[in-house]
């Protein structure tokens, strides 16, 4: 095991530094957050946040320009940048003989009432961030240490935080270290930073050989595809191509991810299905089956789960994988489902091709602005997001062999089906009719119901209230009053209409009162844990199963409604 020794040496830049400082209202007070990061995969991101505070008795007005001045190393190396703040602005790059200036231009002036305070925030991806020494296994970063701009900065508060798998070297007395779970952190703080005060100096930091997660990686190819699977989930299927390019020795076992809002295991960490890259490699690689991602929150990819081998020195892989997309990407129209998907890299370095790619299916009908989208440069971290409408097609929705799956395809079937047409020279009968405005009315209910169950199972458990338990009861009682007078009438309508329909609405019942009960249970349980009779292991386990039973009944409930509407449809 490597034993960490620690060096972080200051290297002053002594060229000319011209002594141009802004002026800005007295009355104000600025603050500089720096918090520089080195990631596991060998880039680096430098978070900016300047704020302004008013301390005088009245309004002021702030509309300086802002610069700052960075190492004129890297002026090639700036891949990605992102600028957050409640005005308007406008970011340039450009250099002078020592530095990187990145101005940020108020496009308006801002005002700032007393007491009061703004902030902007830069945001700066930087690509080949740190380089081998002539020590294997020891790296250098050429970091800001103190950050200079255009105006005064009365305090600056400095932060370099490095990965638990390549710690520190060294920690000189200025600076206080402190260590997260699989984090550590050098902060300090400067006041009254002048442009004169500027200090650019290396980080160095030792490859921990134990853990293997820590090299420099190369990038070579991202493909994220979205497409519905035969369930009716939305997935995303992503294929990494990548090469270390760390010391020789060097082995990748492990690669961090940033997933877009990744289905979750019952301990709330994201989990991945592995998808088989080389189907003819002996041994053959085992059937797709869950990975839990580990050391959350940094959520890393075991590589050996994927390909079976780690990644050597030199080495190029490809890791594919896939996970459905979390129910909160996604929302519920009136007759079609969209999702929100994240354009930004599962890794915080540039790829040499991103591709994002929407699959055609011939189940669903697919609306979005592009169905092939490449990304270069700074879109590949900060392009906006992109809107994908679905809506079961014809085939899907008449086609009773295929799986139900999600209760959200199953709402917007619903839907669905209540538009289907018939041919012009058909004309509908009183059946269809009715029955059309019975998936109208169980489209309404059915959401409320899953929503009541799923919300159960979000409730804080340390802080259960007897208030949230009867409100709960009362609502499904206000559910079940304001329904089943309509519920009733379409019930009588239809079976007058087709004798053979009533068997549709004994299951239906059957159904409902089964995961009404359910959901009485889920709260009969929820009222223990208020007065300590169960532990919470014990309780998240039984509520998981009554939420269970719940989308069970409401599935089988949706399929005998699918069956009917799709035979009285198309007999």
């Amino acid at each position: 095991m490597k034993v960490s020794i620690l060096i972080i040496s200051l290297l002053f830049l002594l060229s000319f530094v011209p002594n141009v400082q802004g002026q800005i209202n007295d009355d104000f007070i600025t603050t500089l957050d720096s918090n520089i990061i080195i990631t596991e995969i060998g880039s680096g991101i430098i978070n900016y946040r300047f704020s302004v505070t008013n301390n005088g008795l009245t309004a002021g007005t702030f509309d300086e320009d802002l610069i700052f001045y960075l190492p004129l190393e890297y002026e090639k190396k700036i891949s990605g940048h992102n600028i957050i703040s409640s005005s308007e602005h406008i970011v340039s790059f450009s250099k002078d003989r020592k530095n990187v200036l990145i101005k940020i231009e108020t496009l308006k002036p801002i005002s700032i009432n007393s007491g009061a305070d703004i902030g902007i925030e830069l945001e700066l991806v930087i690509d080949d961030f740190i380089e081998k020494t002539e020590r294997v296994g020891m790296y250098k970063a050429l970091v800001p240490l103190v950050t200079s701009t255009n105006l005064l900065i009365h305090l600056e508060k400095v932060s370099v935080e490095v990965p638990g798998s390549a710690p520190f070297m060294n920690v000189t007395e200025q600076w206080e270290r402190r260590q997260e779970l699989y984090t550590e952190f050098q902060e300090t703080s400067f006041n009254n930073v002048e442009r004169k005060d500027e200090r650019f100096g290396y980080i160095y930091i030792l490859e921990n050989s134990g853990q293997n997660s820590f090299s420099i990686i190369e990038i070579n190819d991202i493909l994220r595809e979205i497409y519905i699977s035969n369930k009716g989930d939305v997935m995303i299927r992503e294929t990494i191509t990548f090469t270390n390019r760390g010391f020789n020795g060097s082995i990748l076992e492990f690669i961090a991810l940033d997933l877009v809002g990744p289905e979750r295991d019952n301990n709330n960490v994201p989990i991945v299905r592995n998808i088989t890259s080389v189907p003819n490699r002996e041994p053959v690689v085992l059937d797709s089956r869950d990975i839990t991602l580990i050391n959350s929150p940094v959520n890393r990819l075991p590589i050996k789960e994927i390909i079976r081998n780690p990644v050597g020195q030199g080495i190029m892989a490809v890791i594919k994988y896939e996970y459905k997309l979390d129910n909160t990407n996604i929302e519920i129209n009136d007759f079609s489902i969209s999702a929100n998907i994240e354009t930004k890299s599962p890794l915080n370095a540039l790829a040499n091709n991103y591709q994002i790619k929407i699959l055609n299916s011939d189940s669903y009908k697919i609306k979005s602005q592009t169905t092939n989208l490449k990304l270069e440069g700074n879109d590949q971290f900060y392009a906006e997001d992109i809107t994908i409408e679905y809506s079961p097609g014809i085939a899907w929705a008449s086609n009773i062999s295929l799986p139900i799956g999600t209760t959200l395809f199953i709402i917007v079937l619903l839907g669905s089906m209540s538009n289907i047409e018939k041919p012009k020279e058909e004309e509908e009968n009183e059946i269809i009719i009715k029955m059309k405005e019975f998936t109208e009315f169980y489209n309404k209910k059915i959401p409320t119901i899953r929503n009541i169950s799923s919300g159960i199972k979000k409730w804080d458990k340390d802080d259960i209230q007897k208030k949230h338990i009867d409100n709960v009861k009362n609502e499904l009682n206000s559910i079940k009053s304001r329904t089943a007078g309509e519920f009733a009438s379409l019930k009588r309508d239809i079976i007058n209409l087709d004798a053979s329909q009533k068997e549709l609405f004994d299951n239906i019942t059957r159904y409902e009162q089964s995961f009404e009960r359910d959901i009485f249970q889920m709260l009969q349980l929820c009222e223990q844990k208020r007065l300590n009779r169960i532990n919470l292991p014990e309780l998240e386990k039984r509520l998981s199963d009554y939420e269970k039973n719940v989308d069970d009944k409401i599935n089988k409930t949706i399929a005998g409604i699918q069956t009917a509407i799709s035979n009285l449809l198309y007999k």
